[in-house]
């Protein structure tokens, strides 16, 4: 009987990649055509932002600026969002896209013309296109990475099999610090053998060196980065940097807490009666949040939006999105000089 459950267990977790995505999901090229309509509609406060290129293909990784003065570079703090690293956690994407939709549809009314008037905000909704099209196009809904092609064989090696894809390289696991204890190339480990690869060297992937170059130049204050459990066993909540193995925590780690906290504590959990959990980061294996950090003192939160159901239908979509930005919401709020007395 146990060797029948594992059976059927293993035949689920590998069918995943076999469905279809719903169509309510933007695809690469409806986020761009839709950043190029905000950035005309709104010259004067949304400017649309080549940060970099995808790894194999060099498609262009795009960001939203929005701000009052945005040709200029101002004594304001700037904050980072970003939809998507992992290519099948798709519902960052459409939080991203929701997020700057409606702050330039209220503009001027509060908090919105204050955040725009006192606050540099910057949204990327995927730093990885290549994934995305992945995901989008059905060719895999289960993928994870970019699409590296790391046999040098001109072919892009995938499977529908959750774990088996072996080109590409996981982006949150590519960041500099800590990335020694990343997973190396065909590593094996349970049944996702390939989906955690580090990378050739630290910063290989185009993706990273994308983010690396807005960073250095703009050193956001906060910043959130949305991702979505494949297993669910993370889902609903928002990790800080961070306590490696609960024995080495960060220096400003009550900081960190507090801020993982206010944004935790402003989403409703899908099921309802609780909002998202707030933990720090236990793992160190060059993760986005931990060498922002790091690097910059960015207080960057990794929210699991969602449930195990990553790609869920439109009304499940829209309200996954709708609770998740109310976390962003708090966020700019306690960006401001001054914080609205409902803000953590």
């Amino acid at each position: 009987m146990r060797i029948a459950a594992l059976i059927i267990l293993l035949t689920m977790i590998l069918g995943l990649g076999a469905q279809t995505l719903p169509t309510c999901y933007y695809t690469y090229a409806q986020i761009t055509q839709m950043l190029t309509n905000y950035q005309a509609q709104h010259p004067d406060i949304a400017r649309m932002v080549q940060i970099g290129v995808s790894q194999q293909e060099g498609l262009p990784i795009y960001a939203m600026r929005i701000s009052d003065n945005v040709m200029q570079d101002e004594q304001e703090p700037a904050l980072l969002f970003v939809g998507q690293v992992h290519a099948e956690e798709v519902l960052g994407v459409q939080i991203t896209m929701s997020n700057i939709a409606e702050i330039l549809a209220f503009r001027y009314q509060i908090p919105y013309n204050q955040w725009i008037n006192q606050l540099d905000m910057w949204f990327v909704p995927t730093l990885n296109p290549e994934g995305h099209n992945v995901v989008t196009s059905n060719m895999d809904t289960s993928y994870r990475k970019n699409k590296r092609d790391n046999n040098n064989n001109g072919i892009f090696d995938f499977s529908p099999l959750v774990g088996y894809d072996f080109d590409g390289v996981d982006i949150n696991r590519n960041f500099a610090f800590n990335w020694v204890q990343g997973d190396t190339l065909g590593q094996p480990g349970g049944l996702e053998v390939w989906d955690y690869y580090r990378g050739p060297a630290p910063m290989s992937e185009s993706e990273n060196q994308a983010i690396f170059n807005l960073a250095e130049q703009y050193r956001f204050v906060y910043s959130i980065v949305w991702h979505s459990s494949r297993t669910g066993n993370l889902s609903e909540k928002a990790y800080y940097p961070f306590n490696w193995k609960e024995v080495r925590p960060s220096p400003d780690i009550n900081l960190a807490a507090a801020i993982s906290a206010g944004i935790a504590g402003q989403i409703p959990k899908e099921a309802g009666g609780a909002t998202y959990e707030s933990l720090p980061n236990l793992s160190r294996k060059g993760a986005f949040h931990d060498w922002m950090y790091q690097q910059y003192g960015t207080i960057q939160v990794l929210v699991e939006c969602g449930t195990r159901n990553l790609q869920p239908d439109s009304l499940l979509m829209v309200n996954t999105v709708q609770h998740c930005s109310n976390g962003g919401r708090g966020l700019l709020n306690r960006a401001l000089p001054y914080c609205h007395d409902n803000t953590p």
